[in-house]
């Protein structure tokens, strides 16, 4: 969305606006500036082509509703600018790496999601910034290794020619700190606030330079 500045949402659509927007994996809505919605989005493990598609994938349907009718309740300061979808930030995937076999799969999916997206917004080249799910303090399980693999395979532009710089993956393994150095909790980098931050920071930096034109 243009305003006046940048800004986004994770696992929504990132926006440009004067907010900055983020949701967790369970949808809890964080906001560093402001406040708005919280996009909802289906497992990654349930999209496959080779299944007929039922509409639009519910991610597009929230991010143009806030977009049309709630963007004055969404952003307060709105007031009839013209309005552009910037690009994607995806931060998502603890329950995909709770089974194996969602897992087996997740690579595939997310690269289809990534393409639905993009078809059903009507912005062919949105950039998209993926962070790779990693783990405080101990080893991945299988299925949370296929997961991270499968998250930085998306922006592999040999494995995905179609995704060659516009698609960004950030290995979050450096933001891990500490078990002793954090207040603990149920995620997976123990309710850090440095790593959540860490986190943030680069992917705002992946997604601006893939918002740069390119020279």
């Amino acid at each position: 969305m243009r305003k006046s500045s940048r800004a986004g949402v994770t696992a929504g659509l990132p926006v440009r606006s004067t907010s900055l927007l983020t949701a967790d994996g369970d949808c809890r809505l964080r906001a560093a500036r402001g406040s708005g919605p919280c996009f909802r989005s289906t497992s990654v493990s349930r999209r496959d082509t080779n299944s007929p598609k039922n509409g639009p994938d519910p991610s597009a349907t929230a991010v143009k509703d806030v977009l049309g009718d709630e963007l004055e309740r969404a952003y307060p300061g709105y007031n009839g600018q013209d309005v552009e979808l910037a690009g994607l930030f995806w931060f998502h995937g603890i329950a995909d790496g709770n089974s194996l076999v969602k897992s087996a799969v997740y690579e595939r999916h997310l690269a289809n999601l990534i393409r639905d997206l993009r078809k059903d917004l009507n912005v062919p080249d949105m950039p998209v910034v993926v962070a790779a799910l990693s783990r405080s303090g101990e080893k991945m399980t299988p299925a949370q290794q296929q997961v991270f693999d499968a998250q930085m395979a998306v922006a592999d532009k040999s494995k995905y020619p179609e995704f060659s710089g516009n698609v960004t993956s950030i290995d979050t393994r450096p933001m891990c700190r500490d078990p002793k150095q954090s207040p603990g909790g149920r995620d997976r980098y123990r309710g850090n606030a440095e790593s959540y931050l860490e986190i943030g920071d680069a992917m705002g930096q992946a997604m601006l330079k893939l918002l740069q034109p390119s020279k």
